[in-house]
């Protein structure tokens, strides 16, 4: 089997129809049958760019918060039996995206994104661990108040791990 090289530019013609819209090249011929690139206007696309998750196109960041607003601290201790694991974590992070406030969990030095379940199963922090909940934002003290007393409350699960009523 042997592998020829392509010089750099040598890409074949798009010719699938779903290529030719994912690349954003419309199938509208111009003088001699060649495709001319066109503005993408279906409704999931912003400002002719696709606003997918998926799309080549970068998306901007959003600004950081400002650092005149005010931030709020709280230290928390894990008191379920099984700590910190998919189930609390997914319950800590709908919580936190309820509120305005960017909100952070600090774990032996290390800020994690409190609105996401990843950064918070990543801390594999079991029972007795000490963390720190910090929000930055208009409802920053709503927010820690609320997530503190979930923390405390167990997560509203049981030390069996079954989900408990909440209040």
């Amino acid at each position: 089997m042997s592998v020829t090289a392509k010089p750099h530019g040598a890409e074949p013609p798009l010719t699938d129809p779903v290529d030719r819209t994912f690349f954003g090249v419309s199938p509208t011929p111009q003088l001699g049958g060649s495709m001319e690139t066109s503005r993408d206007t279906r409704p999931e696309t912003v400002g002719g760019q696709h606003s997918s998750p998926w799309s080549l196109v970068p998306r901007p960041i959003e600004p950081p918060m400002s650092h005149d607003s005010p931030v709020v601290r709280r230290q928390v201790e894990i008191v379920n039996a099984l700590g910190l694991h998919m189930r609390p974590a997914d319950k800590f992070v709908k919580l936190a995206l309820q509120f305005k406030a960017e909100v952070r969990v600090i774990y032996n030095g290390n800020e994690f994104n409190g609105k996401s379940i990843l950064d918070l199963t990543s801390l594999a922090a079991e029972f007795g661990t000490r963390l720190e909940v910090e929000a930055r934002g208009s409802d920053a003290e709503e927010a820690v108040e609320a997530l503190s007393a979930l923390v405390l409350a167990k997560f509203h699960e049981s030390d069996e791990g079954a989900q408990e009523p909440a209040p």
